[in-house]
């Protein structure tokens, strides 16, 4: 018996984020011990990415202190173009972000996003107080990281993470591609 099995602490090839899975003993019903104990990464696991951190990050010059309402997401599977629409809509067109073609990219309802562990960029919000900078570029990007750790053909070149952030929702973007933004009028 290993020892990993006598400490009933056997961890999971793939684990899971914490929310889908219970890090307690797994037991099958009618038996006295349990089949297998599943070990899945706390919140202090996924979340303790020290060296990352976020910077604002401007796709266009003379961008307005407002924050998104939402972010419109068209993909083909390998190329992405989000169009970011203001809060404010009398006083700002929307832009839109032309990624190029990517590896990844993922949306997380604002409370469910594991991923970002450092302080955001902040601006200032007549009512909400302090609230963060729509775009952001992750530095030093844990998520990046895992990704070119599972596929070593995608090591060497440069990857940038970039999110779009709403009153909603958060994307995430994975890309070597050289970005292109316009602001739509209309």
């Amino acid at each position: 018996m290993t020892a990993a099995r006598r400490s009933g602490k056997i961890p999971a090839i793939f684990p899971l984020p914490a929310p889908l899975i219970d890090t307690t003993r797994l037991k099958v019903t009618g038996r006295s011990r349990p089949l297998a104990v599943i070990q899945g990464p706390t919140d202090k696991q996924q979340m303790d990415c020290p060296s990352e951190t976020l910077r604002r990050w401007e796709p266009l010059g003379d961008m307005p202190e407002q924050m998104l309402s939402t972010v419109d997401v068209m993909s083909n599977g390998t190329t992405l173009i989000a169009i970011a629409h203001y809060d404010d809509t009398a006083t700002s067109h929307p832009v839109r972000l032309d990624f190029g073609t990517v590896e990844a990219f993922k949306i997380y309802e604002e409370f469910s996003d594991p991923v970002i562990s450092s302080a955001p960029p902040m601006m200032r919000h007549p009512i909400l107080g302090n609230v963060p900078w729509p775009f952001q570029e992750v530095v030093d990007s844990h998520w990046v990281r895992t990704v070119l750790a599972r596929n070593a053909a995608l090591n060497g070149r440069a990857w940038q993470h970039f999110t779009v952030v709403t009153v909603d929702v958060i994307l995430h973007v994975m890309t070597d591609s050289p970005l292109k933004a316009e602001r739509i009028d209309g």
